[in-house]
């Protein structure tokens, strides 16, 4: 029986929420006792303070910021 892998790299975020939303990460969860935290690599980027506060909006409606 060919194993299902259930932890993959997504070009965007679109496509991993897709995939959660229609996988059940339980049986990986079972195996592993947690799933392992997104690497995250911090950068340093200038924008327009416009551009900025709009960022922060949608990130607010999307539930990623307070």
């Amino acid at each position: 029986m060919k194993k299902k892998h259930l932890l993959k790299k997504f070009d965007f975020q679109d496509a991993m929420d897709h995939y959660l939303e229609n996988n059940d990460l339980g049986e990986y969860i079972k195996a592993h006792g947690q799933l392992k935290k997104p690497s995250i690599k911090k950068i340093n980027i200038d924008l327009p303070e416009w551009f900025l506060r709009e960022l922060e909006i949608e990130a607010s409606r999307a539930g990623i910021i307070n």
